[in-house]
């Protein structure tokens, strides 16, 4: 319980890091916007919401894999939001989708990897 607990924390942690030091945002969510630039990410978005809603954890985080573009950084907002939505779920919701707490922050670490991103120890 201890270490869901500390990997818990630690994905806030990371989040809110990224959010401000890239976004310069205090808080790590994405938010929509009418741009036309936006489309593609916007429709990911509603379809991980989606996903989210029907606790599809797994579904959901393969879909944000096979559609992100590293080149575009509002698919790295979107998955910093994507993960702390995960990161907020309960254990009984996680178990109930065969997902675990070190697999939320193993995948905020890979996407952010994919970015070229590497975070302070």
């Amino acid at each position: 319980m201890l270490k869901n607990d500390w990997a818990e924390k630690q994905v806030d942690v990371d989040a809110k890091m990224l959010a401000k030091i890239i976004f310069n945002k205090e808080t790590p969510n994405y938010l929509p916007l009418e741009h036309e630039k936006d489309v593609q990410v916007n429709a990911l978005y509603e379809q991980l919401d989606e996903l989210l809603k029907q606790n599809m954890l797994n579904e959901a985080e393969n879909l944000l894999y096979e559609k992100v573009e590293t080149q575009n950084f509002r698919y790295l907002e979107l998955a910093i939001d994507f993960y702390v939505k995960l990161n907020h779920k309960t254990d009984d919701e996680l178990d109930a989708a065969d997902f675990d707490r070190p697999e939320i922050e193993e995948g905020l670490q890979e996407i952010i990897h994919r970015f070229n991103i590497t975070l302070p120890a």
